[in-house]
Parts: structure tokens; sequence; C-alpha cells
């Protein structure tokens, strides 16, 4: 009897949590090895060797790819798997270069000096980083613009059937319960002040993270849960541009003055 009891529990199916939990796991854990590994890696080339001294786009779109792919083999996020790849690798500019942030730890570097810098061994960390996290903002704003235009040709016809009081009602939760809620929870034991708390509350949504989801939901729920879904996450974003694209300026502006102040 206890034979058989063993071989059922090998035979039951895992359950959809314990399995979403594991592939959580399986993302950030290979995000965030990939990560450290090609820094490393790239680092220990420009330093020691002189070689993989050219532009930083394409590490930072190799590492996407690399990422992505080795996330989708092991049948995984491969969203959270590149954000660790990400953090993996700023991790590690942050401890080569002793807690500064990768502009200061650089400094002003000369046209004629970008070589030299990128293989200096006490900045090739922050220099990547920096060129890094400059060509991935370009690129989030590149995606940004796709996005947008894909909402805006979406309003152009269905505004009346996106605008409910439905998505209503989850605007305002998302903005002001549930995005404030999720990031006091991520702040648990930080050193971050009550003013970059309030800042880091108040922005969030944008888009990208939501379309990406988007279609991981339609392709794997049911037409019935998942096509509710739409309307509402195009609201939504639709909000977040105009209502964080609006006070986006004046807050950030208030939040120099008053460090200014400090």
């Amino acid at each position: 009897m206890q034979i058989v009891k063993a071989a059922d529990a090998r035979q039951a199916p895992e359950r959809p949590v314990d399995d979403m939990h594991a592939r959580i796991r399986r993302a950030l854990a290979s995000g965030w090895l990939l990560g450290v590994l090609s820094v490393r890696l790239v680092a220990y080339l420009r330093t020691r060797h002189g070689e993989a001294l050219g532009p930083e786009g394409f590490y930072a779109l190799g590492l996407i790819a690399l990422s992505y792919g080795v996330a989708e083999l092991l049948h995984t996020y491969a969203f959270l798997a590149v954000f660790a790849a990400d953090l993996a690798m700023r991790r590690v500019e942050q401890k080569e270069s002793g807690g500064k942030s990768a502009r200061q730890a650089v400094g002003k570097i000369d046209a004629d000096d970008v070589g030299a810098a990128a293989a200096d061994p006490e900045h090739a960390h922050a220099f990547m980083a920096e060129r890094v996290l400059g060509f991935t903002i370009e690129l989030e704003r590149i995606a940004e613009v796709a996005i947008m235009l894909m909402v805006g040709a979406v309003l152009a016809t269905m505004w009346r059937t996106l605008f409910t009081w439905q998505a209503g009602a989850l605007i305002v939760a998302l903005f002001l319960v549930l995005r404030p809620a999720a990031v006091e929870a991520s702040l648990i034991g930080s050193h971050a002040t009550a003013a970059q708390r309030r800042l880091m509350s108040w922005f969030g949504i944008r888009g990208v993270g939501s379309f990406y989801y988007l279609p991981h939901a339609i392709e794997h729920a049911p037409n019935d849960v998942a096509a509710p879904l739409v309307p509402l996450v195009i609201a939504t974003i639709t909000a977040s541009v105009v209502v964080h694209g609006i006070t986006a300026t004046p807050l950030m502006e208030r939040y120099q003055r008053a460090r200014m102040n400090e």
C-alpha cells in the first residue's frame, strides 16, 4: 500500500501555485547567473586582454536575448529573467565601484580616452554599466513610442468601450492602493526616505511590462478569462501615460528642490 501511495504521489501533477513559484525561481536564478557571468567575462576580456571593446548596446541586446532565450528553454518567465540579469549586472558594478553611482565612478572622459576608460580595471564595470544604462533607456523610449502608437490606434475606435466604471475603479485601486502597498512592502528594510517612497509609489505602470504579460495571459488562459483583461490593461496604460506624464516633471522638480534645501 505504501509503495502504491508513493507512486501516486510521484505521478500527481504539480499544483499551479507551486509551478508558478518554481518558474519564478528559475527565471530569477537563470537571469542573475547570466548577468553576473556575462558582465564579469566582458570586464575580464577588456581589462586583461584589451578585447570586447565595442558598442555596449550590442552587449545589452545580447544579454537581453540570451536571458530571454534561456528562460524560454527552461519554460519560465523570460521577462523576469531579463530583469534579474540587468539587476545582477548593476549589482556587480556597484560592488566593484564601492557603492558609487556609475557616473560618479567613471567621472569625466574625453572622447579620445573612451577605449582607455573601458579597459581601465578601476572604471571598466562602471563605464560598461553607464553605457548600457543609456542604451536601455533609449531602447525603452522606442518601445514606449511603439506601444503608444498601438494604444492610440485602439483608442481612436474603441475609447467608449475602454473607459467604463470597472476600468475606473481598477485604475484608482492600482494608482492609490495596490501600487503604493507593493512598493512599501518591497522597501521594507531599505534606507529610502519618505519622499523617495512616495515618488516610487506614485510612478509606475507605463505599459511595457503590461503589454508583455497581456499576450502571455491571452495565450495561456481561457478566452473568457483573458479577453476582459484587454480593455482594462489598455485603459490603465492610457491613464498612466496621461496622469504620470503630467505629474512627472513638477513632482521631480519639487523633490530636487527639497533635496537642495536639506
